[in-house]
């Protein structure tokens, strides 16, 4: 909430898209969680041993999924460093994602 509240305040132009069109509303918040991150990283324990591209990752160690960095990549996003109101598809990661994810 305080991230969509911050990005209302520092752009005037989206500020008043959103409010001239309040279906616009849901795509803000997909926007603002895939901009602003709520947190920068998610830590997962390995349930098992397992390789990903050649690199072993032995069960129970600890793996860091850097949040902020798979919300601004290039292959997933179409001009990842702009806030979009545009974005079709927006596979943000700010709450996780497999099991377990944010439920809330």
């Amino acid at each position: 909430l305080t991230n969509s509240v911050r990005y209302l305040t520092e752009d005037k132009l989206t500020q008043e898209a959103v409010r001239q069109d309040l279906s616009l509303v849901p795509v803000f918040v997909e926007e603002t969680l895939r901009y602003y991150p709520p947190v920068q990283a998610i830590g997962r324990t390995a349930a098992e041993d397992l390789d990903i591209k050649g690199v072993r990752i032995a069960k129970g160690s600890t793996v860091i999924n850097w949040v902020a960095s798979a919300n601004r990549d290039e292959l997933k996003f179409d001009d990842p460093d702009s806030f979009r109101l545009d974005r079709k598809s927006n596979p943000h990661m700010s709450f996780g994602f497999g099991i377990p994810f944010c439920r809330c």
